[in-house]
């Protein structure tokens, strides 16, 4: 039996927007190529634009309004293998952003997900997995006040009955009905004006391949080549409409190692 060695590329890349003012953090990293030479391509399309989910579930006689909402930043983790891609579609349904509001749902964390100010770092595509993807969206919160907070006009959280001290244990909930290859790993409070997209500060990508016969050494010598600021427009759509005037991104690192054989 041929053993194939494999190289780990890890690619880091803070992305600088003209048009936001960067004052929170969050990343993700993604693992792309299911089976030895199989590559998948970044999505490039629009984030900024609200998701287009199935028909809403009904939340039966759950009353929202006797619950205060909450700006959070979710960071999730997944192994894409199975579906169909991050972003919901309109055909396939079986995408992580799918399962997600199907939980988000279920457990009444949201109405529907078209009005919950939702936001994500990034797509992957079909078969790509991530470890730490991040969105933002505003859920039901068990507190009166605190980071994230906001108190409707037509709510009657004061009124409500029982302890409002301790916040939803977020994750516990989410987790519960997620699939198992679907994890919410952490979660945040954060500003109403957060958004996962154009708040975040740097992307860290991983590609695992086999070795074969190629000259390590040269890769990283050439990889060297693109670290720094470059104009990547012609890599990306130009959606000006959805807020992107500024097409340089810079690359932090690329580095280029060989797997031991376990």
């Amino acid at each position: 039996m041929i053993k194939k060695k494999l190289l780990f590329l890890n690619l880091s890349v803070r992305l600088q927007s003209s048009t936001v003012t960067i004052d929170q953090r969050c990343s993700f990293s993604v693992m792309s190529g299911t089976e030895p030479g199989q590559f998948e391509r970044s999505n490039t399309k629009s984030d900024a634009a609200q998701p287009r989910p199935k028909k809403p579930r009904t939340t039966g006689n759950f009353e929202f309004r006797k619950y205060a909402k909450r700006h959070v930043a979710l960071r999730i983790a997944y192994l894409g293998w199975s579906y169909h891609g991050f972003a919901i579609q309109k055909t396939p349904h079986n995408t992580i952003e799918a399962h997600l509001f199907e939980a988000l749902e279920k457990v009444k964390l949201v109405e529907d997900a078209l009005n919950c100010n939702y936001s994500r770092c990034g797509r992957t595509d079909k078969g790509v997995s991530a470890l730490g993807q991040v969105v933002s969206l505003t859920v039901r919160s068990n507190l009166l006040e605190a980071e994230g907070v906001e108190i409707t006009e037509d709510c009657t959280a004061h009124e409500r009955k029982g302890d409002k001290t301790v916040e939803l244990p977020y994750m516990a909930m989410l987790n519960s009905t997620l699939p198992e290859d679907i994890r919410v790993l952490s979660w945040a409070p954060v500003g109403p004006d957060f958004n996962a997209r154009f708040n975040c500060l740097h992307r860290t990508y991983k590609y695992f391949f086999p070795k074969g016969n190629l000259d390590i050494s040269e890769m990283r010598e050439a990889a060297q080549k693109l670290v720094g600021e470059h104009d990547f427009r012609n890599f990306c759509r130009m959606d000006i409409s959805g807020g992107v005037t500024n097409f340089r991104r810079r690359i932090l690192s690329i580095d280029v190692n060989e797997l031991s054989d376990g």
